[in-house]
C-alpha cells in the first residue's frame, strides 16, 4: 500500500513539473543525407533537488520505514539507459553515440548524441520526453506531432532538405469551461478556471522547446526567416515571455501542453518564439 501511494504521488509530481523541462534538438546534416542529432535536456537545479529529496523519502517509505542496511540508491533523472532507448524512437537506423551530464545557468541535465545515415528515416517529436523512473509509467511524447524529412540531390550538385511538420488534432475542452471571445482571433475560446490558470503557470514556467538544422556546408537558400549562418531554426518556443501576458495565459491555460499546434497559433509573433507557419521548410545547401 505504501509503495502504491508513493508511486501515485510521484506520478502527480512529474505531471506538474513536466513543463519545467528545457529541450533543444540540433540536427547536423551532411551533404550526403547523413549526420548526427544532438539533444540537450535540462531542468532547474532547484527542481532536481526537490525531486531527488522526495524520491529518497519514497525509497525509505518503500523499505517499510526501517533503516536500510545501506542507503537506498536514488534513480538518476538523466541517465544513459534512457538516452539509449530514445534512439529507436527517432527512426530506423538511428544509433546512440554518447551522453554526458551538463550544467548551465542554474540548470542540470543531459546532452545525448545520435547518428543517422539517412535523414529521411528520421522522425523527431516536437515535445520533450517526460522523465522516466523505474517502476513508474510516465507520459511520453508518443502521439505528439513529429517532424519528418525529405532529402534529394539536385542536378547542380546541391543537397535539398525538406522538413515536414506534423499536425496534431485538438482535444475537446472540459464541459465545465465557458466560452469567451479571443482578443487575437475574435473566435470563441474557453475561459479557464482559477485552478487551470494556476496549473498552466506552473507548467509553462521554465518550459522551452527548440529544434534546428545546421548544414555541414554552405547554406544556399531557405524559405525559413529564422536563419543564422548555416543554422536554420525550425521551432523555438520560450514560454517565459508568456507568463507576463495575462491575456495569453488565460488562453494557454486551456491548451496547457496538450496541443502544440494550438500553442503555436496562440504565441506566433510573441518575443521568444520562432515558429515557421508553413507546413514545410526547405533548405538548399552545398559542400
Amino acid at each position: 500500500m505504501a509503495r502504491t501511494c508513493a508511486l501515485a504521488a510521484l506520478a502527480i509530481l512529474f505531471g506538474t513539473t513536466s513543463g519545467c523541462v528545457t529541450s533543444d534538438t540540433l540536427i547536423k546534416l551532411n551533404p550526403d543525407g547523413g549526420g548526427i542529432v544532438v539533444q540537450k535536456t535540462l531542468m532547474s537545479t532547484e527542481m532536481i533537488s526537490q525531486l531527488t529529496a522526495m524520491m529518497q523519502g519514497f525509497a525509505q517509505q518503500m523499505a517499510g520505514g526501517q533503516e536500510p542496511r545501506q542507503d537506498p540508491k536514488t534513480p538518476e533523472l538523466f541517465n544513459e539507459k534512457d538516452a539509449r532507448s530514445r534512439a529507436a524512437k527517432m527512426g530506423e537506423g538511428v544509433s546512440f553515440v554518447s551522453s554526458r551530464k551538463i550544467k548551465l545557468e542554474g540548470m542540470e541535465g543531459q546532452e545525448a548524441t545520435y547518428a543517422f545515415s539517412d535523414v529521411t528515416k528520421l522522425k523527431l517529436s516536437e515535445k520533450p520526453e517526460t522523465l522516466s523512473m523505474p517502476g513508474l509509467q510516465t507520459k511520453s511524447s508518443e502521439g505528439a506531432s513529429e517532424t519528418t524529412f525529405r532529402f534529394s540531390r539536385l542536378p547542380n550538385g546541391h543537397s535539398l532538405l525538406t522538413a515536414v511538420f506534423g499536425r496534431q488534432t485538438s482535444k475537446k475542452a472540459s464541459s465545465e469551461e465557458t466560452e469567451v471571445p479571443s482578443p487575437q482571433t475574435g473566435k470563441s475560446t474557453k475561459a479557464p478556471t482559477a485552478e487551470q490558470l494556476e496549473q498552466a503557470k506552473k507548467f509553462f514556467a521554465g518550459f522551452r522547446i527548440g529544434m534546428a538544422v545546421e548544414v555541414q556546408g554552405n547554406l544556399v537558400k531557405t524559405n525559413s526567416v529564422f536563419q543564422e549562418g548555416a543554422k536554420v531554426t525550425l521551432l523555438e518556443m520560450d514560454f517565459s515571455e508568456l507568463l507576463s501576458n495575462e491575456t495569453l495565459m488565460q488562453q494557454a491555460a486551456v491548451i496547457k501542453g496538450q496541443n502544440l499546434e494550438e500553442a503555436k497559433e496562440l504565441v506566433k509573433g510573441l518575443k521568444g518564439f520562432k515558429i515557421n507557419l508553413d507546413p514545410e521548410v526547405m533548405i538548399e545547401f552545398s559542400k
